[in-house]
């Protein structure tokens, strides 16, 4: 019998080769935005239904925003980072032909009242 288990690095690597780099960037792009929402929600240690109630959406929302299980548009994020009092700040970085960008995220609201969530869920 052959050895036809190839290890995890090269089907990894075969299915990158495949992408287009515009494709592996939106995906980064994508992660920053997950990682930004769950670090602000778990600092804020709330859980995603007093979150969602927070933001307006359905806990299955916020499940989908940080489980990267969402294509964001602009303008999307940007009522997200208005509400969560944030700035984000897109570079980008010319290197030869390539374009690196990177979110960040500056200036967060210090926290959550959750006397607004529970008002909020008073109100429903």
């Amino acid at each position: 019998m052959t050895d036809t288990i190839k290890p995890i690095s090269g089907l990894l690597n075969n299915l990158l080769s495949k992408l287009e780099d515009y494709e592996i960037m939106a995906n980064d792009l994508r992660y920053d935005v997950c990682i930004m929402i769950h670090e602000y929600r778990t600092k804020q240690q709330i859980n995603q239904r007093e979150f969602a109630k927070y933001m307006g959406v359905t806990q299955s929302m916020v499940s989908k925003w940080e489980s990267g299980d969402y294509n964001f548009s602009l303008e999307q994020l940007a009522k997200i980072c208005s509400k969560l009092g944030c700035e984000p700040k897109l570079t980008f970085s010319f290197d030869e032909v390539l374009i690196a960008s990177k979110f960040d995220f500056l200036d967060f609201r210090d926290s959550i009242s959750l006397d607004s969530v529970k008002s909020l869920e008073e109100a429903a």
